[in-house]
């Protein structure tokens, strides 16, 4: 049962991180064992898909959508910084992070957020990984009771909703 724990956490990682950061709509999470244990975190709101056809068809992003972009990619690390801190694993490399996953990883989403809707470098991407990873590190641990609770209810149940409003379902 160990990969269903790392499977809730992780997903509670990125319910947590949108809900901290005001995202304002329904989440969705569920766990489910296909091969191994695996996780997936819904909302209502997707933009970024609508974000990479409008920059690839000329338009030039905002503030709000720069900070929006810059939120989704400290969401996307959140599940990985909450599998480090609540299951005491060593950080997670990006080979580690791809291993058994089918479909997008968050990493892989995580890098085109970077170089195809912020146009920024590909060099500087480890470097923003690291200090992201280190301000989630602080937020998660000071939050481990929330974190925990959401985790908890995703693994007893393999599904949950989370209401807009706080961090109750």
């Amino acid at each position: 049962m160990k990969n269903k724990k790392l499977a809730a956490i992780h997903e509670a990682g990125h319910a947590f991180m949108l809900q901290y950061l005001g995202f304002g709509f329904l989440i969705t999470l569920r766990i489910e064992e296909v091969e191994h244990w695996k996780g997936d975190t819904d909302s209502c709101e997707d933009r970024r898909g609508v974000l990479l056809k409008a920059v690839k068809s000329g338009y030039k992003l905002n503030e709000s959508d720069i900070q929006y972009l810059e939120d989704n990619l400290t969401v996307l690390l959140a599940g990985i910084v909450a599998e480090e801190i609540y299951c005491e694993r060593e950080p997670t490399n990006s080979k580690e992070m791809a291993e058994g996953q089918q479909g997008r990883t968050d990493e892989e989403d995580y890098k085109d957020i970077w170089t195809e809707l912020l146009n920024r470098d590909q060099n500087d991407l480890q470097d923003d990984i690291e200090t992201r990873k280190r301000r989630l590190q602080g937020l998660l641990t000071t939050h481990f009771d929330e974190v925990s609770s959401i985790a908890n209810e995703l693994f007893n149940n393999n599904f949950l909703k989370r209401a807009p409003t706080g961090l109750s379902s």
